[in-house]
């Protein structure tokens, strides 16, 4: 038990992706759970904790949303447009970057071991310029593992909710995920290029200088929160 205390210590004291002290982490005295679903029957209460997803090599930090739409929610990213260009290269999206309690990036690689194995509900929330909360939610989303630049696998399930007639993120199903220095960008008339699935530029990337989606009912947004949990049927 002690080599194991040790080791956590050990392995927060050298994560370098998040900001985040060692005493606001929630880590459960027994063997990790493995995503924010598991947490969620012990724990009540929006936090952050360390998890390690049934196939991952290593724990790691997440902030877990416990409290809203049935809780169990990882979330994968929280930004706004104010905050960090999310302008980053391939290494930054893969293993993650960002402050878990403000702006962050979770990690091409952790979210593959959340939903690279089995299906996860995707929820995104999106905050407009008159600060009215929007909702676009999928039942099923996977995405494959490095080898396949982390593609959009399986996104399906669309619920329309909050008046959206489209489902905004179609166009990226079986995209590979790309960044400037990684799987060309088809973005020759932006300065910036910002990791995301598809070309990865203008109005249609939740990571861009605009947050939003241009088939959606929110452009530029003020906001963006993106989680996910496993889909009912395949909860563990």
């Amino acid at each position: 038990m002690l080599s194991r205390v040790l080791f956590v210590v050990g392995f927060l004291a050298s994560f370098q992706c998040f900001s985040l002290n060692g005493d606001d982490v929630k880590m459960l005295d027994r063997s990790y759970p493995q995503h924010c679903t598991d947490v969620n029957k012990t724990h009540h209460r929006d936090s952050f904790y360390v998890i390690q997803p049934e196939f991952a090599d290593r724990p790691f930090q997440v902030k877990c949303d416990l409290e809203h739409d049935g809780g169990g929610w990882t979330v994968i990213m929280n930004r706004d447009p104010k905050g960090s260009s999310f302008a980053r290269d391939w290494d930054s999206f893969e293993f993650g970057f960002g402050d878990l309690r403000k702006e962050f990036w979770l990690g091409l690689e952790n979210i593959y071991q959340l939903a690279g194995y089995s299906m996860n509900e995707l929820h995104i929330e999106l905050v407009d310029q008159g600060h009215v909360t929007k909702y676009i939610r999928y039942q099923n989303f996977m995405i494959g593992n490095r080898a396949s630049y982390y593609d959009l696998h399986m996104l399906t399930g669309y619920n329309e909710g909050d008046g959206n007639p489209s489902d905004p993120m179609k166009f990226y199903i079986g995209m590979k995920f790309g960044t400037e220095d990684k799987h060309e960008l088809e973005c020759e008339d932006y300065v910036e290029k910002w990791g995301w699935w598809g070309p990865g530029c203008g109005p249609d990337s939740l990571t861009g200088n605009c947050i939003g989606l241009s088939t959606s009912t929110v452009t530029c947004s003020l906001a963006v929160t993106m989680k996910i949990r496993p889909s009912p049927s395949k909860e563990s």
